[in-house]
């Protein structure tokens, strides 16, 4: 009985390692936390807010995948009324595959997933919109459909780490 206890405690003990380390990026509004392998560029231009970049893959990649987060103004608007706004804007341009309400971190998001072709590429995304403090911020995920699966874990936490303060 206790062998089986000392295997059950020492499995659990392997189990819980700490995950890989994490980089963090913060600001007086939200933080993120990524992986080491991304690219982080901080900028503030046109509403895009910072962008992480996986690594070109080889010279024959065309697109390099990213998470990238934009703010504007939105007003006084609510989730559900954003949403069919949204909603309406995407089925014009894409294939959407998803739609529905989720709770990240605390905060009521917003989360599409869908498929657009854009010069002969096949592109997928998956987007979660936020509306704080008369403002909408989308953080989006940006992949060739091709390749989507080898990247949905890893840049699916980095979306869920998304938290506005």
């Amino acid at each position: 009985m206790k062998k089986i206890v000392l295997l059950q405690v020492l499995s659990l003990l392997f189990s819980c390692q700490a995950p890989e380390s994490l980089n963090k990026y913060e600001t007086d509004t939200f933080s993120i936390y990524y992986p080491p392998n991304l690219e982080i560029e901080k900028n503030d231009q046109s509403g895009v807010l910072f962008l992480l970049k996986a690594e070109q893959e080889n010279e024959n990649d065309i697109f390099i995948e990213n998470i990238n987060l934009v703010s504007g103004m939105a007003g006084n608007i609510r989730l559900e009324e954003y949403a069919k706004n949204a909603i309406d804007e995407i089925k014009v341009l894409a294939n959407l595959i998803e739609n529905k309400i989720i709770t990240v971190n605390g905060k009521d998001c917003l989360r599409f997933v869908f498929e657009l072709e854009e010069n002969d590429t096949k592109l997928k995304f998956i987007q979660h919109h936020y509306l704080y403090n008369n403002k909408a911020y989308t953080l989006t995920f940006s992949s060739e459909a091709k390749s989507y699966d080898k990247y949905f874990d890893e840049m699916n936490k980095v979306l869920y780490s998304f938290r506005l303060k």
